[in-house]
């Protein structure tokens, strides 16, 4: 069957069109329609800010924006560039009477090679003017250097990635804004930090700030060995709460029960949730802590008592669900969602563990070099709490 709808190369992401009125009445009302205009420079400071940088020029669209460029740089000759872009990218350039020489791409990347740029490098070469594919980042180090021998600049075709972070934190040294970092307690080492820092704090956010958690209250932990999870247990348990934890192994009911949880309830089980009712006396939980998603979500409504409070997090196994509203309302439920974390939250976790009110739980530690060893362990789902990754 053949459909007859188009199919958009790109198309923008617009706010619902009641959202923007608003701001098209402010910008009727100053009546400056380019540039100069209160949101242009808001922009352009917001950017600057956001990119680290001292200068930002805005235009109306990508293709401008590289033709202003090669001639504010005063670019001629040959310009290395990909043949993998958008047509426009090659177009700057000849508007500008430069000539494209095109190299290949890396398969696995689709981004300019770097490793075959040198051979393409004529006399007549003045620059290169990669472009970032996919939101993947080309490999800015190799390419800067292949530059700064031969004499060259380097122009990037960025749009397509804007907003993407580079390299990653699996290096030997990362380099990151100074607001982005806290001061570790006396107590608290690297590893101590790197195993709580993530999962931790976005336990410590879901049941300090999403939820309130009291003495008595009977809290379902699922997914007991995850990061969430193990730390939710012991915050919960810290906080005078009855915990049930969720596992489907007997090693991650072992450590469930280790730290802290009253009772551990099997997953591989399909009848679960009726376990934890019974467990209860048929009255259900006050709060779950939720971060799976998908079924696992519509099971957690079966373990909640009235006026109770599911809190999630995630949705790894699933980010739509068919929910039975009627149940929620009368039942006067909630269900809360609860994103990330912020630097209160993580300064609040690392005190908590130099209190000894919460502890890693590190399954193992490995070299940078088995990195893919790691994820390949995760993906078993064998892996009690974190693995670590050192330098």
């Amino acid at each position: 069957m053949k459909s007859k709808d188009p199919i958009f190369v790109t198309q923008p992401t617009l706010p619902p069109l009641e959202d923007f009125l608003p701001y098209l009445r402010e910008i009727w009302d100053t009546k400056i329609l380019t540039n100069t205009g209160p949101f242009h420079e808001q922009l352009e400071s917001e950017l600057c800010n956001y990119l680290g940088v001292k200068y930002i020029s805005l235009f109306t669209n990508g293709t401008i924006a590289l033709i202003a460029a090669l001639r504010t740089l005063r670019i001629t000759g040959e310009v290395i560039t990909t043949p993998y872009s958008f047509v426009a990218t090659a177009h700057s350039l000849l508007w500008n009477g430069i000539k494209p020489i095109f190299v290949d791409i890396d398969p696995a990347t689709f981004n300019l090679d770097p490793e075959k740029i040198e051979a393409a490098i004529s006399s007549q070469t003045t620059a290169i003017m990669p472009v970032h594919c996919y939101g993947r980042s080309c490999d800015v180090d190799k390419i800067q250097k292949v530059a700064e021998r031969n004499g060259l600049k380097v122009i990037y075709d960025a749009a397509h990635s804007f907003g993407v972070q580079r390299d990653g934190g699996f290096a030997e040294k990362v380099v990151v804004p100074s607001r982005a970092l806290v001061r570790l307690p006396a107590k608290v080492d690297a590893k101590i930090s790197a195993a709580l820092s993530l999962a931790g704090s976005t336990a410590m956010r879901m049941l300090t700030e999403r939820v309130t958690v009291g003495s008595g209250d009977w809290v379902l932990v699922i997914g007991a060995s995850s990061g969430v999870g193990s730390a939710a247990i012991q915050i919960a348990r810290v906080s005078g709460a009855n915990v049930i934890a969720t596992a489907s192994s007997e090693p991650k009911k072992a450590l469930a029960l280790e730290l802290g949880a009253k009772h551990v309830v099997n997953t591989s089980d399909p009848g679960w949730p009726a376990e934890v009712r019974k467990l209860t006396d048929k009255r259900g939980v006050d709060v779950v802590v939720e971060h799976v998603g998908g079924e696992t979500l519509l099971k957690c409504f079966e373990c909640l008592a009235r006026g109770g409070t599911i809190v999630t997090c995630g949705a790894t196994a699933g980010k739509e669900v068919s929910l039975n509203v009627w149940s929620l309302f009368v039942k006067q439920q909630r269900l809360v969602g609860s994103y990330s974390r912020d630097r209160l939250d993580l300064e609040a976790t690392l005190q908590w563990a130099a209190d000894g009110r919460l502890q890693p739980v590190i399954h193992d530690v490995m070299p940078l070099a088995k990195a893919p060893e790691a994820y390949a362990r995760l993906r078993s789902r064998t892996v009690l709490g974190k693995l670590l990754i050192a330098p």
